[in-house]
């Protein structure tokens, strides 16, 4: 995987055997991929622009994984979330959508073929936002030139 596409990823979990797992499969994907026992920890990494945060329910302390959903969402509504729990019920996943998660994954056994599919996703979305961004820089710029072009034609003609 080169540089472009590889993704920077959180993994929040406080299973540690979990967590060291879907780093290494991350990371052997490609990806850059740190581990975080802890809500507050994570959070505290937020301003190194993470595309993705894979983020568990049932956490150290008070706190659930959906209000730090909510609070990621708030802050930093950019963040990719994806929720990856062993706790499934209708209400939470309706909860966690409803708080701004691109997509639920079971821990089961089929969860890191579910992950490695939403990763090549994000990839392609975050692919595609960029080349929108220099589709319009290009026509910023062309309509910069006609501009200065017609602004000297208009002087010549005067």
């Amino acid at each position: 995987m080169n540089n472009s596409t590889a993704l920077k990823i959180f993994v929040l979990d406080d299973d540690t055997v979990y967590r060291k797992m879907l780093v290494c499969y991350l990371e052997s994907l490609g990806h850059h991929a740190t581990g975080f026992a802890t809500a507050d920890d994570c959070l505290a990494k937020l301003p190194e622009n993470p595309d993705l945060i894979l983020l568990d329910h049932n956490l150290e302390g008070e706190q659930k994984g959906v209000d730090v959903l909510r609070f990621i969402k708030l802050e930093r509504p950019e963040i990719f979330v994806i929720y990856i729990t062993g706790e499934e019920n209708a209400t939470l996943v309706s909860d966690v959508f409803r708080s701004g998660s691109e997509d639920f994954i079971g821990k089961d056994s089929a969860s890191l073929i579910r992950l490695k599919l939403k990763l090549d996703e994000l990839i392609i979305r975050k692919a595609e936002a960029s080349n929108r961004k220099k589709r319009t820089r290009q026509l910023i710029m062309a309509g910069v030139v006609v501009l200065a072009a017609y602004a000297i034609v208009h002087y010549l003609l005067m």
